[in-house]
């Protein structure tokens, strides 16, 4: 990292990042071009491993990408805040930022799945829910292990 002393170096903040964020881009491989997607999501860090949840259809672009090459990047902001000066190429904005790689597995037990959606469902609203098993076979809930992430903050 370039700037390093903007880098986020406690896991702490940098699940807390996390934690404030909504919105995930998850960039993959389609058809040998990059192709990335915003999307709402959900965490848990189980011991040293951090797994990011999403959902989709049970067919698309997306998903076709996904199944051919499981490797992904993330990335996630918040805290934007413009800061501006008397010359416009010293503007600068204030932020905090997560970008990581991993690997996308589609999770297939009916249990799993459920509890994927809670993790997404309890991030978004801070609610869980129940959910049907016939409602069940029309989404496809992935999970991304975390190979490794960063994070990054400018707050002044």
């Amino acid at each position: 990292m370039r700037r390093k002393e903007r880098e986020l170096t406690a896991l702490e903040d940098k699940i807390a990042v996390i934690q404030s964020c909504k919105v995930l881009r998850l960039a993959m491989i389609d058809g040998g071009k990059p192709y990335i997607v915003p999307l709402n999501y959900g965490f848990e860090q189980l011991g040293d491993t951090l797994y990011l949840y999403f959902h989709s259809a049970t067919e698309g672009k997306k998903l076709e990408a996904l199944q051919q090459n499981p490797s992904v990047c993330f990335e996630m902001d918040t805290d934007h805040q413009l800061v501006e000066d008397e010359i416009p190429c010293r503007n600068g904005f204030l932020f905090s930022s997560i970008v990581g790689e991993g690997t996308v597995e589609f999770l297939e037990d009916l249990q799993q799945k459920k509890d994927a959606l809670n993790h997404i469902m309890l991030h978004q609203t801070g609610k869980k829910f129940e959910y049907s098993d016939n409602v069940m076979k029309f989404v496809a809930v992935a999970r991304i292990k975390v190979d490794s992430f960063t994070g990054k903050r400018r707050d002044h």
